[in-house]
């Protein structure tokens, strides 16, 4: 049901002209609630697009995502079931070796990858930054060959 508007209080024309008061006298607290809470049916609603959610970096490990990856160089990094790192790796071709981590078993959630033709330089700069931010190696890169 739409309501009619109240009309704002003002100033009285007289008091207007000999002074610098403000006009609006503005509403009493019951009155602005029932102004702000009333209906305009504008259905702006409908206008209104959804928020935009920043897209997520992690991407499922499975057979169908992994087939759509480019045959590049690059740096992959797993994840768990609660997207915390597992393992950082470098490889020459990011849809052939994740392929074969997947057809291996791999007890992974899921994955990101970049794609660098400086592969093995950024694995170890991703791992080095890992092990300052944790203290330790990434479960799954267990060996000190990884950093060197």
């Amino acid at each position: 049901m739409v309501q009619a508007r109240v009309v704002m209080p003002t100033l009285p024309a007289p008091l207007r002209i000999s002074s610098f008061s403000e006009i609006r006298r503005g509403w009493e607290a019951p009155i602005a609630l029932a102004e702000a809470s009333r209906c305009l049916e504008c259905d702006l609603r409908f206008h209104i697009k959804p928020d935009v959610i920043p897209p997520e970096d992690r991407l499922m490990f499975d057979e169908e995502t992994i087939r759509h990856l480019p045959e590049q160089e690059g740096v992959y990094i797993f994840y768990d079931d609660q997207k915390e790192v597992c393992q950082i790796g470098g490889v020459e071709n990011l849809r052939e070796a994740l392929l074969e981590e997947y057809q291996k078993g791999v007890r992974i959630n899921y994955f990101s990858y970049e794609e660098d033709p400086m592969f093995t330089q950024k694995e170890r700069q991703l791992i080095q930054q890992y092990v300052k931010k944790h203290g330790k190696m990434p479960p799954g890169n267990d060996s000190l060959d990884d950093l060197f």
